[in-house]
């Protein structure tokens, strides 16, 4: 074997490091509302994570800035989903609640870094818990009794992806500690605008 076979050989290996498996893309989500939209519809604060100046560097921020786009993209599919199945009673699954599953199955592709990999398991349990709870009401139509906004904050699977949603938040804190104000903001905006409580 040549030296410039090997060198080839280990620039092919070096681009299949990054955080992505194979070169799975993450799905587009079209709908007339925006991810700015459905903050303002929560109402939430939306504060994006700046990396420019951030202790946030190499492989945990090529993670975290495909993260956080998934994280808002989410908020989007839960919060339309939530919206037009309080409005009438789902039959099927919704355009956005079947987007929101491209996104989990998009999340499960990346490799986190190894001080983030509790915080994919926190992302990947709440959201799994959240479209779960949206099937159960495809499933139940009209009768599913947890439809509103008060019943809906004692279904298992709703508390399940709040707390799920908390440790996440919780391994980001702890990691990068030393982030600013606004980028720890940042961290609370995404994960609280997901939860459904």
């Amino acid at each position: 074997m040549t030296i410039r076979s090997v060198c080839s050989i280990v620039l092919v290996l070096a681009c299949f490091q990054g955080v992505e498996a194979g070169d799975k893309k993450m799905p587009k989500i079209r709908h007339k509302v925006s991810v700015e939209k459905a903050y303002k519809m929560i109402p939430h604060r939306r504060t994006k994570f700046t990396f420019k100046g951030s202790t946030v560097k190499g492989d945990d921020k090529a993670y975290l800035e495909k993260a956080f786009k998934i994280v808002d993209e989410a908020v989007r599919c839960r919060v339309v989903t939530m919206h037009d199945y309080a409005k009438k009673a789902p039959k099927k699954a919704g355009k956005l609640r079947n987007d929101y599953q491209k996104l989990l199955d998009y999340l499960k592709t990346l490799t986190p870094p190894k001080k983030l990999a509790k915080y994919q398991e926190s992302l990947i349990s709440a959201m799994t818990a959240q479209i779960d709870f949206f099937k159960e009401w495809e499933k139940g139509g009209k009768s599913f009794r947890y439809g509103g906004l008060r019943q809906l904050r004692s279904h298992p699977k709703v508390t399940g992806a709040s707390r799920f949603l908390i440790a996440g938040y919780q391994v980001l804190m702890r990691a990068y500690a030393g982030e600013s104000k606004k980028n720890k903001e940042a961290f609370f905006d995404y994960h609280c605008s997901l939860d459904f409580i």
